[in-house]
């Protein structure tokens, strides 16, 4: 039987059953130990004990906090303290609030109250989309002036941020866009295709499948960084205000044009 060292080379080497029964049994010193007196592997002594059958029962048991009987190796109370536990020791919340009665909770709040208190949170499918959020002209959140705040719904302020390079395609700069976001994220070869990447369309139009209209990704996060970020770069080139403008004329014209469908239908 060929069997390797620690250093990996081949030993014809075996071990006799009583010399395990002596260390492991008797002695109670472990498998680990007894590798490391012989100088072997630690999987070489645990199937010389498997071969051997030589186990080492547990005499020892936890015993019952409550009434001191044995139990399980792995349990602290037996059968009948662990239900009397359950029925004396189960915990009741307060809400802070309206004074009902209430689980766990790391607001320490009804559920109405939460509603209330943080109506956020409740966003739930399409509703979140109708709800009125401040929006920031100029990007930065701690600039509260009236001249710099917006408010607009939560659909309208996730499109005006994603719309940002359309507005830049409709000026004609995104050559320009391009090159600053390649040079920040480091994108050397963006016209190589390589496997698993994302495509973007240069010009937004998904129909222009030529190969100079195509931009190749490593995923979708930098995508999306891509199209999110468009509107910080219309904030530094001082544009933000036009491509406002545009963003709601745009809209006005898609309501008009459903509104057109829907009573022609």
């Amino acid at each position: 039987m060929k069997i390797r060292d620690k250093l990996g080379k081949f030993c014809n080497f075996d071990i006799d059953r009583e010399y395990l029964y002596q260390k492991y049994i008797i002695e109670k010193i472990l498998p680990s130990k007894i590798a490391k007196l012989l100088n072997i592997s630690n999987h070489l002594i645990y199937d010389k004990l498997h071969q051997y059958r030589l186990f080492r029962k547990r005499t020892t048991r936890n015993k019952c906090i409550g009434c001191g009987v044995e139990t399980y190796y792995h349990s602290i109370r037996c059968k009948k303290c662990y239900k009397k536990y359950q029925n004396t020791n189960k915990a009741i919340y307060v809400c802070h609030s309206c004074g009902i009665k209430i689980g766990r909770s790391k607001t320490k709040l009804c559920m109405s109250c939460v509603k209330i208190k943080y109506p956020i949170r409740f966003w739930l499918g399409k509703s979140n989309l109708n709800i009125i959020i401040k929006h920031h002209i100029d990007g930065n959140h701690k600039n509260n002036l009236k001249e710099n705040e917006l408010s607009i719904t939560h659909s309208e302020h996730r499109s005006l941020h994603w719309k940002g390079y359309e507005y830049i395609n409709y000026i004609g700069l995104p050559d320009d866009y391009l090159k600053e976001f390649c040079l920040k994220y480091k994108i050397i070869n963006s016209k190589d295709k390589v496997d698993g990447r994302v495509m973007h369309h240069i010009d937004c139009n998904r129909k222009n499948n030529n190969d100079n209209n195509f931009m190749y990704l490593k995923d979708k996060g930098i995508h999306n960084k891509l199209h999110q970020e468009a509107y910080n770069y219309l904030v530094r080139q001082k544009k933000v205000i036009d491509y406002i403008d545009w963003f709601f004329l745009q809209k006005k014209k898609n309501n008009q044009m459903s509104k057109i469908k829907e009573e022609s239908k």
